[in-house]
Parts: structure tokens; C-alpha cells; sequence
């Protein structure tokens, strides 16, 4: 195993390869910090109310509506706590990309 992991390393030197980095909070892989999303989607209702497929859609459209929006419009996680009464920082764990 450890010949293994220094054929690793010496491949990568020489080869010009970098290893990989890890993912290391709200930051991508260069260090920069990424973006949170702001848009919810039918499936992310589904995690977080249990309903079905269907139920979620009915969820938004009722959402659009009331805000008066277009179909094609998005609703944001905010307009979605707003309407639903639940607090932002009890689903944005559920929110991870």
C-alpha cells in the first residue's frame, strides 16, 4: 500500500498534476466563496413538507399566485418562508447543493 501511494506522488510530480482539494464550507475549489441558491424547486418542497411531486407543484403555483407572478417565474427560498411560515434557518441544512 505504501508503494502504491508513492507511485502516486511521483506520477503527480512529474507529471504536473495537482491533487485534488476538498470542499471546505461555503467555498469552491479555489478558495473562492460560492453562491448561495435562492431559488426553490418543486423537489426541494417535497424534502421539506413531505408532500408528493404533485403536492409541491400545487404548493408553488399557489406561491406564484398569491405574489403574482407568471407561471414561468421562480419563487425564492425567502417568498417560500414568507408564505409558508417557516423560518430560513430551519431548512437551509436541507438546502445544501
Amino acid at each position: 500500500m505504501l508503494f502504491l501511494v508513492r507511485v502516486v506522488i511521483v506520477v503527480q510530480f512529474y507529471s504536473g498534476i495537482k491533487p485534488l482539494k476538498t470542499h471546505q464550507g461555503n467555498k469552491d475549489m479555489n478558495g473562492q466563496k460560492r453562491l448561495k441558491r435562492i431559488v426553490i424547486y418543486a423537489n426541494d418542497i417535497q424534502l421539506i413538507t413531505g408532500k408528493k411531486y404533485k403536492g409541491a407543484l400545487g404548493l408553488l403555483k399557489r406561491i406564484k399566485r398569491s405574489l403574482n407572478k407568471s407561471e414561468d417565474s421562480l419563487v425564492t427560498i425567502d417568498e417560500f418562508c414568507i408564505y409558508t411560515g417557516i423560518d430560513r434557518e430551519e431548512i437551509e441544512h436541507l438546502l445544501q447543493d
